[in-house]
């Protein structure tokens, strides 16, 4: 693809109204480990279909549900019922940008988008009408290019309970975090080797500070699969725990058996929608998907291919 760089420098004030000019672009023809941290951490992204290797002018803002680094050349997008994105379903050219105000810098991708519907492809991620594939051609780091953030608001008092925000008229019952469960990453002797995970959680006691990325005490090892601004938490209604018990006769599921960072009650998956948001103690949260397990989800239950298990149940759990 051909230098787009003047380009994106003329596009990204017209759509980050917080951008600034000046810093550095530094450019790459995959995704490294950082650009992919830098994609799971960001709070929005922007689609832009090119035309003539030129950005169009109907360039929109969106938030994605979640978007996936399968590699360091391919990404994927799910497209939701909900979602205002323009889909073409001919292959054509576009730009995606990753902002991160936290760190100030962006990642912007270029590629070749293509439409995937098959039932193998949307079985991955549930409730998507079809899914995207981004095969990456052309990758920019930009650097320092955001005003500084602003400060915080005052966090209100903390409470016990989680409460919904806006709650609709047929709201159901009180509810409430059973456990609070965090790990950092630890190697574990895998058939293929050592695998590294952060799913082997414990519950801990008394409050625990929420953070932009995760839990404080709590990390992901793989930030190409897991983590980010949109599943920084994990959450698991305690309720499945005895389906799974009878399920799979098994009396020893132990706390965060699932690898969720809070067990809560009241949270049943067909209550709650994408965009749903709660006061839990002093923080407001929202839910931004549901989950897609991964191998390491078989390997903390001790059973083969467990994950296409869970997944075909749909006992999922969400992420805020």
């Amino acid at each position: 693809m051909s230098d787009y760089d003047d380009a994106l420098k003329a596009l990204l004030p017209e759509l980050l109204p917080d951008w600034q000019d000046g810093g550095e672009i530094r450019r790459a023809e995959a995704i490294n480990k950082l650009e992919a941290s830098l994609i799971a951490s960001a709070d929005a992204f922007v689609f832009a279909r090119l035309t003539n290797r030129q950005p169009t002018p109907q360039q929109q803002r969106v938030q994605p549900g979640t978007l996936v680094v399968a590699h360091e050349t391919l990404l994927l997008l799910p497209v939701y019922p909900a979602s205002k994105l323009d889909v073409r379903r001919a292959a054509h050219e576009a730009a995606l940008i990753f902002p991160n105000r936290e760190s100030r810098e962006a990642v912007v991708v270029l590629g070749t988008v293509s439409v995937l519907e098959a039932a193998y492809h949307l079985d991955r991620f549930p409730g998507a009408g079809k899914v995207l594939s981004i095969a990456v051609k052309d990758v920019r780091q930009v650097v320092s290019h955001f005003v500084e953030p602003m400060s915080p608001a005052a966090p209100p008092p903390p409470a016990q309970s989680v409460s919904k925000l806006d709650p609709a008229p047929d709201s159901k019952g009180d509810m409430r975090i059973v456990s609070i469960n965090v790990s950092m990453p630890s190697s574990i002797e895998h058939k293929d080797g050592v695998v590294v995970s952060g799913i082997f959680k414990r519950p801990v006691d008394g409050p625990v500070s929420v953070r932009f990325l995760n839990l404080e005490g709590d990390g992901q090892a793989d930030l190409w699969a897991h983590g980010g601004s949109f599943r920084a938490i994990y959450v698991y209604p305690a309720e499945h725990y005895d389906y799974w018990t009878a399920e799979l006769q098994r009396d020893n599921l132990e706390p965060a058996q699932f690898g969720e960072n809070l067990t809560v009650l009241g949270m049943l998956e067909d209550d709650i929608r994408v965009g749903d948001r709660f006061r839990v103690g002093s923080a407001v949260v929202e839910v931004s998907q549901p989950r897609v397990p991964c191998f390491k989800l078989a390997i903390r239950m001790g059973i083969e291919n467990f994950q296409a298990r869970f997944l075909k149940e749909g006992r999922l759990g969400f992420y805020l």
